[in-house]
């Protein structure tokens, strides 16, 4: 049976951590001991999504006009929370176990954002997505018809974002489609 507890170096330090439901459990690096940790809870409380998106590797996002899948399981998405959370600053003396609830605000300094009510989490910016339906649709028209100019004005005007945002959008949505 394969072992939970995984391994990942950052400098000169190893680390060992494990992923659980909702929770990534860091390890004391500086004892062989699994009494002493840090764990970091990325609770979603959303009933259609429950965090698993971010746990299964289906999470699609973007980062620099690229998509990208978030995964918490990856190595460097580990490496980029250890360093977030700054082990060192633990005192594992006074304290053997830490709780941070908080591990969606740790993806917001990364340059993602929660929003709404339900916590879903993706990177920072517009996406096609959040047009509406309606609007899509009169978007792929303009674009049918070779009208970039419309169509980037169409979701300019419904996102409320930069002229930028929306000509990148519109790109996305001509590559998509047609």
């Amino acid at each position: 049976m394969k072992s939970k507890l995984r391994t990942i170096t950052i400098g000169n330090i190893t680390y060992k951590y494990v992923v659980e439901m909702f929770s990534l459990k860091i390890f004391n690096p500086a004892k062989n001991s699994n009494n002493e940790f840090v764990k970091v809870s990325f609770d979603t409380r959303d009933d259609l999504y429950v965090g698993s998106l971010i746990f299964s590797g289906h999470f699609k996002t973007y980062k620099n006009d690229e998509e990208i899948i978030l995964n918490i399981n990856t190595p460097s998405f580990v490496k980029e929370i250890i360093i977030a959370i700054s082990m060192e600053k633990f005192d594992f003396t006074i304290q053997k176990q830490y709780q941070i609830d908080n591990g969606l605000q740790i993806l917001e300094e990364f340059g993602y954002e929660v929003t709404g009510l339900e916590n879903k989490v993706r990177k920072k910016g517009y996406l096609e997505e959040d047009l509406k339906p309606e609007t899509v649709n009169e978007v792929l028209l303009a674009l049918k018809q070779n009208q970039m100019p419309l169509a980037t004005a169409l979701v300019y005007d419904n996102l409320d974002c930069t002229l930028l945002d929306a000509k990148r959008i519109a790109e996305n949505l001509k590559r998509r489609v047609l």
